[in-house]
């Protein structure tokens, strides 16, 4: 399983590859892997306490990425403004977030909150268009990324569960979780460009796993953990494939791709969830989903038409 994490590392960094193909096979693996861990946190929640879930999920992450980070210079460590973005990866893209996140889906199901988090693109743009003067949002990107977002709705429709206290409160934590991780987006790009994407995922990773544990000592039960192979097998998947190295993945992306477009594929993730719900979970499929998904694509086609999506580059640095 190492050696084939550090063979995707590799390719991602290959110079023989073309940019270009690096950065779009890059995010359709990224749309692959956030497709199916709304289904695999669901099952992990059944048995782990969230916030535990959570913070060994990242300590698989942090050692998986440890084994590949390279010596961090102390000059980077002593940089104020490394330093800050550490801190608000740790808090708002990490411990804050993935705690809001695993605690909606205890009250929804898994496709509501994919749902949901659907709105992330939404957020970016927002933050986006009062954040970074030359990524301002016109009208077509924001009806693409409206109809879209129309368009999950529709998609998942009939799996919504009716508004009860709990309910409400599962939602309100998913939407939070995604308006958090947007902020993040916007400081990343902003502020993150001469530094590498590993060295402030690995810290924030490590010190999201230290303070989660903290928080679960302090606030949940362990009577009734377990360690199933279930959930041994779920924790692994999530750490490594559904963590370490999307994120890395991620955040060189955002280095190239306008944060409106990367958050696009928070519109592709539960169209994979639905591929997953027929061939394994064997989930029926209605002429709603059909709709909701043609409108999930003409939005993304909206938006993404005719839009440079890979910046410019000077290719003799």
């Amino acid at each position: 399983m190492n050696s084939c994490f550090a063979n995707l590392v590799i390719l991602l960094h290959r110079n023989k590859m073309n940019l270009r193909s690096r950065i779009i096979l890059s995010y359709i693996f990224l749309c692959i892997v956030w497709g199916t861990t709304w289904s695999i946190v669901k099952i992990g929640l059944g048995i782990f306490p969230p916030i535990l879930y959570a913070a060994l999920r990242f300590l698989i992450a942090s050692i998986v990425l440890g084994l590949f980070v390279k010596k961090i210079p102390s000059t980077i460590l002593k940089d104020r403004t490394f330093r800050k973005i550490v801190l608000i990866l740790t808090l708002f893209e990490y411990s804050l977030s993935f705690v809001l996140m695993y605690f909606g889906q205890i009250y929804i199901s898994s496709s509501l909150a994919s749902v949901l988090f659907a709105t992330f693109p939404l957020m970016v743009a927002i933050v986006t268009h009062y954040s970074i003067p030359d990524d301002r949002l016109n009208k077509r990107q924001y009806a693409g990324i409206i109809f879209g977002f129309i368009g999950v709705f529709v998609l998942f429709a009939p799996s919504s569960e009716p508004l009860s206290s709990s309910v409400i409160l599962g939602m309100l934590a998913i939407l939070l979780s995604a308006f958090l991780q947007s902020i993040s987006v916007i400081v990343v790009r902003k502020y993150g460009q001469s530094y590498s994407s590993m060295h402030y995922n690995f810290l924030a990773m490590v010190l999201s796993t230290l303070l989660l544990l903290f928080m679960s000592f302090c606030f949940e039960d362990f009577s009734s953990t377990y360690f199933s192979r279930n959930g041994i097998l779920s924790l692994l998947f999530l750490g490594i494939f559904g963590l370490a190295l999307p994120y890395v993945i991620y955040f060189w992306l955002i280095k190239y791709l306008k944060p409106q477009i990367l958050s696009l594929s928070a519109f592709i993730t539960p169209l994979i969830a639905i591929a997953i719900g027929l061939l394994w979970l064997n989930e029926t499929w209605t002429h709603q989903m059909t709709l909701g998904s043609i409108a999930v694509i003409l939005g993304i086609l909206i938006t993404l038409w005719d839009t440079t999506l890979v910046k410019r580059i000077d290719h003799s640095s």
